[in-house]
């Protein structure tokens, strides 16, 4: 190995061991599908590492050919791990097909969803961006009806009638049987 890249290898080996960078950026999606209920919210949770303090980066959100948001921050703080701490300098836009419905967690990148219909179901794709580094990952969101409940409440009376005479009926005997005999 030449001069110059030994220099550079131990370079970045000093910097992992003593200053705690890591080899790059990364995205990590913490569940690859999600289940939501209609009406209900859902999170689609993410989180990143940055490997430089006040790097650029960019997230963005997308279902299908629809953006959801836009996320730029031109300067950012990291803790020890590389997660961001705080955040200067962003820009942020929701499109309007989600404006209103979706929170974004700038520090993690997750992205809540309220009141989730049947046609939010699909592929959600999250793309990170600093220089020199892209990643896409994908989270499948299914979102089913809410369980009824409401067919299994037509019995609710008749069910307690019945037990209520099975728990008396023993009772009953007794007292009869102790009237007869007593």
């Amino acid at each position: 190995m030449n001069e110059a890249r030994r220099a550079v290898c131990w370079m970045r080996c000093a910097q992992v061991l003593l200053l705690g960078i890591t080899a790059g950026d990364h995205l990590t999606v913490h569940r690859n599908a999600v289940n939501g209920t209609i009406g209900h919210a859902v999170l689609l949770p993410v989180a990143f590492t940055l490997n430089h303090q006040f790097t650029k980066y960019t997230v963005e959100w997308d279902v299908g050919d629809q953006s959801i948001l836009y996320h730029s921050v031109r300067n950012c703080t990291l803790d020890s791990r590389g997660a961001p701490t705080w955040v200067l300098d962003d820009e942020f836009v929701v499109y309007p097909a989600h404006s209103g419905r979706v929170e974004f967690y700038k520090l993690n990148s997750s992205l809540l969803i309220y009141n989730v219909q049947a046609n939010d179901s699909g592929i959600y794709r999250v793309t990170f961006s600093t220089t020199g580094y892209t990643t896409t990952r994908h989270i499948a969101l299914r979102v089913e009806k809410p369980h009824d409940s409401a067919a299994g409440s037509l019995w609710k009376p008749w069910i307690f009638a019945f037990r209520t005479v099975l728990c008396f009926l023993p009772l009953t005997a007794l007292l009869i049987i102790i009237h007869i005999w007593g």
